[in-house]
């Protein structure tokens, strides 16, 4: 009996730092947006200034190779400089504005630290404007776990992180894939929710991500292979747009 209620005790002891997280987590989300808008002028700001300062250099080269006629190695050339643009995190756009601001900043910023980025995103998002606070605190928690794995890994294969969204006729797919170190990963992973750590960050975004799953009615799965851990969330298309 007193096994019994000291378990009920603990559970919801679990549960409130789960709903306590999840509510700060939000609040920081917010104020969190209010800033990447903030930064995400002045980063545009910031690229603009160089692409017109870099983009004078390039038509210059151009103008010489076209002058000499040396089509062959002027075509070379720019499929590089293309390349080279397309690498730049300028234009994110889920549908979803408070995402673009997200993204933007968290890739940014990861990039900068020499990360690797694979962005590919095939369809943009169709949602009420209520959900805009789920998606972002689904996503943050998300990058957050990946970007902090990432960032601390020193393995054989370069660090790496790959962002997708995709959609078919019932479901949005995010993935996010990036290299890690996977041990601690999977202890947090097969962490038991009555057994939650407070001060373990990673395992409460953990439940922070399953309960926002949960409420926007889709599924999240992890999966780990070698030094590569994968992130695949679906949410029902209708499920955002009631």
């Amino acid at each position: 009996m007193l096994l019994g209620i000291a378990a009920l005790t603990l559970s919801m002891a679990n549960l409130f730092v789960v709903q306590h997280y999840y509510r700060t987590n939000i609040e920081a989300q917010l104020l969190l947006i209010e800033k990447y808008k903030f930064d995400h002028v002045q980063k545009q700001n910031e690229i603009f200034s160089q692409n017109q300062h870099d983009l004078r250099n390039q038509l210059t080269i151009i103008s010489m190779m076209v002058e000499k006629k040396d089509l062959q190695r002027l075509s070379k050339y720019l499929e590089h400089y293309k390349a080279a643009i397309d690498q730049t995190i300028t234009g994110i756009k889920t549908g979803v504005k408070e995402l673009d601001l997200l993204f933007f900043s968290k890739l940014s910023e990861t990039k900068a630290k020499g990360v690797k980025i694979e962005l590919l995103c095939s369809t943009v998002i169709k949602a009420a404007q209520k959900y805009s606070v789920d998606l972002v605190s689904l996503f943050a928690n998300i990058l957050d776990n990946a970007i902090q794995a990432c960032s601390s890994y020193n393995g054989a294969t370069a660090r790496t992180l790959c962002v997708s969204l995709e959609q078919n006729d019932q479901y949005y797919t995010f993935t996010v894939s990036n290299t890690a170190h996977t041990s601690n990963i999977r202890n947090a992973l097969n962490q038991k929710q009555n057994d939650l750590d407070p001060n373990n960050l990673k395992r409460v975004g953990i439940s922070i991500i399953k309960k926002v799953v949960k409420r926007l009615l889709g599924s999240v799965k992890w999966s780990i292979e070698g030094d590569w851990v994968r992130v695949t969330v679906k949410i029902p298309v209708q499920a955002l747009l009631k």
